[in-house]
């Protein structure tokens, strides 16, 4: 069984918007899915500002700059639906047989 780790949620994220979030370029698609995905590795995982920065090729600044300047102005409803699906998508990889 695999851990939620930051290169989980990228692929998750990447394949529900069909996009590479550590492509180089500063288009809006990408840099919300990227604000996006800090966020979420920030909540579910106990990784470092640097080592969730380094999955999307990222200085530990962006993701900060990602959190605390992106994430705000983004459109929730894009953050809503993919939490959603992630917590659905870790929901099926993580379930556990009681003992």
């Amino acid at each position: 069984m695999e851990a939620i780790t930051p290169k989980l949620i990228k692929d998750i994220i990447n394949e529900i918007l069909d996009i590479d979030i550590s492509k180089k370029t500063q288009m809006r698609r990408y840099s919300d899915a990227r604000s996006i995905y800090y966020v979420l590795c920030r909540q579910y995982t106990t990784f470092s500002l640097e080592e969730i920065g380094k999955q999307v090729n990222r200085h530990h600044a962006s993701v900060l700059h990602g959190i605390n300047n992106v994430f705000p102005v983004i459109n929730k409803m894009l953050y809503t639906v993919l939490n959603s699906r992630f917590k659905e998508i870790i929901k099926e990889q993580f379930t556990y047989e009681k003992i």
